[in-house]
């Protein structure tokens, strides 16, 4: 799995990380040393222990058998295994609820634009959030918009597409 840009923040693989490097530093081995004694790269230990990517079973066994921690990294990688799914949050969802929270309208675009989102926010700003780009991809961007105050474009998120035609063009 390659390494995420943002660490996870999940408390059970925070918990790995942080245990992985409490027995790597007490045992006075580098990343390297480590990795080379285990069969894996430094990056992975790296990347592992900054919460940026996930330990895998075998990683976690060969730690307990090389560190002999009866089972300690093997329990904590069963831990996150459970709870993952549960305890994080995509990138960009607290944003997006206080978004949500102001929001006078929501459009969904992602069946024409790949899960891209545009919403409108309170009337008082005018802010639209439109994280499509000029190629129709996401690109994360806050633009003005006029928001049904009787201006050319009203009621619409600037460069959105305009209405659809054709099956399904009222979802």
């Amino acid at each position: 799995m390659p390494a995420r840009p943002e660490p996870y923040d999940a408390p059970a693989i925070t918990t790995f990380a942080t245990e992985l490097e409490a027995w790597r530093t007490a045992a006075g081995l580098t990343k390297t040393a480590l990795a080379q004694a285990l069969g894996c790269t430094d990056a992975y230990v790296g990347q592992v222990e900054l919460c940026k990517n996930l330990p895998s079973q075998e990683f976690a066994q060969d730690l307990d058998t090389y560190f002999k921690t009866n089972g300690l990294f093997h329990r904590l990688w069963k831990r996150i295994e459970e709870t993952r799914h549960l305890s994080t949050l995509p990138p960009g969802f607290p944003q997006y609820l206080a978004y949500e929270a102001n929001a006078e309208t929501i459009r969904n675009v992602s069946p024409t634009l790949g899960d891209c989102t545009v919403f409108g926010v309170t009337p008082d700003h005018g802010v639209t959030h439109d994280n499509r780009n000029e190629h129709g991809g996401c690109g994360g961007r806050v633009r003005q918009a006029d928001h049904g105050r009787g201006r050319a474009g009203a009621g619409r998120p600037t460069g959105g597409p305009g209405p659809r035609a054709g099956p399904g063009a009222d979802r």
